[in-house]
């Protein structure tokens, strides 16, 4: 019975509703929510031109994983950034496995200059080359329970710029994010996004944990320099996991570029997670507890700036 509820949670229609009643509830935005996403939000995925810009640096490349769920989502995410961005970054999707011909064929007209990672090739390619002198890495990687090992582990292997964005699809831009490029091009340590309160803590087979200053770092952005990314204490990081804890990347991600070098996080005033979006936000990343935010509060906003061109 748990295992149907379960199930149950993860379906679509389940989400909406959710999310739906949230708005309700919560926030008093039922009406919003629905209009923002479900007649607002798709026009931006018919849209019948390119979204993107041609490549014009070779500094970074931006590494997105995504499920067929998350499709809008992202959508609205990668358009918002290169409304934004200072520069136009090559755009790797990771998909989960799920994504649909139709999936496939928004991504090819939006942003045609994107490349999408088929779960199935990233597999083989896990097996056969990336992680096999990395076994801890290795089984982790197939650990059904969670994708969130794909964000962790592809991209370090699907890009050979010097720099690595990796970015979630519930992440929002309001604005140019001149912190973020002025660490990528000034590069003192790993960036992340700022913390969403209480660090969730990571216990380690051990009794030991990683050290709270680091549990407490959000990974719904994270850029690096590949040389920074030790596959060794990934390796290690999988090891140190208790066998029945999944593998989560943002612990992970704060575990191997964080332990022994200085990371940093963007200013929360201008990006964040919690409270409304403001006039001096330039993200914002709309975590699952607050998904339904992301349609009546970050679509809307967009949808109504000059800056962001969506179709009306």
């Amino acid at each position: 019975m748990a295992s149907s509820r379960s199930g149950l949670k993860n379906l679509p229609v389940y989400k909406d509703a959710r999310q739906a009643r949230n708005a309700l509830v919560i926030y008093h935005k039922l009406r919003p929510f629905l209009v923002n996403r479900f007649v607002v939000a798709p026009r931006l995925a018919r849209h019948d031109g390119p979204l993107d810009r041609p490549v014009d640096t070779e500094r970074y490349t931006i590494h997105m994983l995504s499920c067929h769920d998350d499709v809008l989502a992202m959508i609205w995410s990668l358009a918002s950034w290169q409304a934004f961005a200072q520069d136009s970054a090559q755009v790797v999707i990771h998909e989960d496995g799920t994504f649909t011909a139709g999936d496939r064929a928004a991504v090819a007209r939006l942003f045609p200059r994107a490349r999408i990672i088929d779960r199935a090739a990233s597999d083989r390619m896990a097996r056969q080359d990336w992680l096999k002198d990395f076994p801890a890495a290795l089984s982790r990687r197939f650990d059904r329970r969670s994708a969130y090992a794909i964000k962790l582990m592809d991209p370090l292997f699907s890009s050979q710029t010097p720099g690595v964005l990796i970015m979630d699809p519930d992440v929002l831009w309001f604005g140019t994010p001149s912190a973020l490029h002025a660490r990528i091009a000034q590069y003192q340590g790993a960036v992340f996004w700022p913390s969403s309160g209480e660090p969730t803590r990571q216990p380690f087979r051990d009794g030991g944990e990683l050290r709270l200053d680091l549990a407490a770092l959000n990974s719904g952005i994270v850029y690096f320099e590949r040389a920074a990314f030790s596959l060794a204490m990934l390796d290690e990081y999988c090891a140190r996991l208790p066998d029945d804890w999944k593998t989560l990347d943002q612990p992970a991600f704060a575990y191997v570029l964080g332990m022994n070098q200085p990371v940093s996080t963007l200013p929360v005033e201008q990006y964040h997670i919690h409270g409304a979006a403001h006039a001096g936000t330039l993200g914002k990343h709309y975590t699952s507890p607050r998904r339904e935010q992301f349609w009546f509060e970050g679509v809307a906003r967009l949808s109504k700036s000059s800056e962001f061109k969506a179709p009306r």
